[in-house]
């Protein structure tokens, strides 16, 4: 059994590959950096209620039973960490670093508020109090007195190591945003679950088990590409007011960045990583779209689905076949979830054909013969039309509105008579005007079905 309950370690402590088989106390300890690298634990019973540290290094480590940690740092760094069976990690402030770490199916990770210690010692008020509990530096004579055996000039040195623990702890963890996962980088993570962690600087790349990692939380990915406009009032604060939100993945931020790396670090990278490219964040978006199907997720679903859109139309060759289709299909309808686009293609659709039959060549009012006069002896019968006359711009506006909906009745209803181009102007409008009805339809499915 090892025992760490309100330990103070004013400097770093290391524990490199040691092995915990029985109980292993860490309640309430503060650490500046606490270090496991390497280390075994093949026990159930871990107490790290209340731990603090600037700094946790679980890098290498092996979890052999299921273990539930509960820790408040500024970062935790978990690279090549294993768990044989399911980690429950419970996160408060820290930047979580889970490069080419494998966790089992049912693993979770889950951000929690940050509570700072009261003076008194008796609960916790977010805020107020202090991290590390400093004792009086004089006596009740107001004469600086050192404990037995230890020098005054010890004693000093060891208040004022206390005070700069307290201090750094204060710095990196009072106002300390809330838990995020920094990289995910090859990290085996199917069955996981992401619960209220930031990830708006994750990367994800070459990750493995995306289509069933779990994410939940609200305001957890960056929405709309990260572009703010700050002087519009709310809701349309921090977007564009002509853009629809969607979250983004860090990986396509970067993507679209002119300096983008394949590496968020200056450090290489302990193992080979897949280029940063489009298809590749097209697979991610891919993955994860369909951990949120599984997850009956549709709208969330949704956004990912454009990112994978997104990416696949930008990998495509610039003069490729596959370019211009999902060039096209962006534009009109922003991939079948944007449907204003294809209302507003819609309505240019209608607006020019209408300008089209204005034109008296190509349509014009269908007119009918009036009979003038009946030959008697040979039953002939004389008839004469008005001459034809052309439509006004609202009856050809109306006569296009109509005929986008003509594979519905039959044609030659509307009383007006084509000819030359007007075939071909009607015909595309017949075409034009149902499919664009119906991505309209698509887009507000996709973002209402449940």
């Amino acid at each position: 059994n090892a025992r760490f309950d309100k330990a103070t370690f004013t400097g770093n402590a290391r524990f490199d590959k040691a092995t915990f088989t029985g109980n292993a106390g860490f309640g309430e300890s503060r650490w500046r950096t606490l270090d496991w690298s390497g280390s075994r634990w093949e026990t159930t019973s871990v107490i790290t209620t209340g731990l603090a540290a600037e700094r946790i290094v679980l890098d290498r480590v092996v979890f052999e039973e299921p273990v539930q940690l509960e820790l408040a740092a500024a970062s935790i760094i978990m690279k090549r960490t294993r768990a044989a069976e399911r980690l429950h990690l419970v996160v408060a402030g820290a930047e979580v670093d889970l490069e080419d770490a494998d966790l089992p199916k049912g693993s979770l990770i889950e951000a929690a508020p940050i509570s700072v210690p009261t003076n008194d010692g008796k609960g916790s008020v977010p805020g107020s109090g202090s991290w590390v509990p400093i004792p009086k530096l004089r006596n009740e004579h107001g004469v600086i007195d050192a404990p037995d055996g230890m020098m005054l000039h010890q004693w000093l040195g060891h208040v004022h190591a206390l005070l700069r623990l307290d201090r750094d702890l204060s710095a990196a963890l009072t106002h300390a945003p809330r838990a995020s996962v920094t990289s995910l980088q090859r990290a085996h993570i199917a069955g996981t679950t992401l619960s209220g962690m930031d990830l708006r600087a994750c990367t994800f790349t070459s990750a493995d088990g995306l289509d069933e990692l779990v994410i939940t939380g609200d305001d957890i990915l960056t929405n709309n590409h990260g572009e703010r406009d700050e002087t519009r009032a709310w809701p349309a604060y921090g977007r564009k007011w002509w853009r629809t939100g969607r979250r983004v993945l860090h990986d396509e931020l970067t993507l679209r960045t002119s300096h983008a790396t394949t590496e968020t670090s200056g450090e290489p990278a302990t193992t080979p990583t897949a280029p940063l490219t489009h298809r590749n964040v097209s697979a991610t978006y891919r993955s994860l779209r369909k951990a949120l199907e599984d997850s009956k997720d549709e709208p969330g679903a949704a956004d990912f689905y454009y990112g994978e859109m997104e990416m696949r139309r930008l990998a495509a060759k610039p003069m490729s076949v596959e370019r211009w289709l999902l060039t096209v299909y962006w534009l009109i309808s922003g991939y079948g979830l944007r449907a204003w686009r294809a209302l507003a293609g819609l309505v240019v659709v209608i607006a020019v054909a209408g300008w089209c039959f204005t034109k008296d060549a190509w349509a014009a009012r269908t007119t009918t013969k009036t009979p003038t006069s009946v030959n008697l002896d040979t039953g002939a019968i004389t008839s004469t039309a008005p001459p034809p006359e052309g439509l006004s711009l609202a009856r050809a506006w109306l006569f296009a509105t109509q005929e986008t909906v003509a594979l519905f009745r039959p044609a030659g209803l509307s009383g007006v008579t084509l000819a030359s181009v007007g075939h071909i102007v009607d015909l595309a409008v017949r075409i034009l005007g149902p499919v664009l009805l119906a991505l309209a339809v698509l887009a507000i499915r996709n973002r209402t079905k449940r």
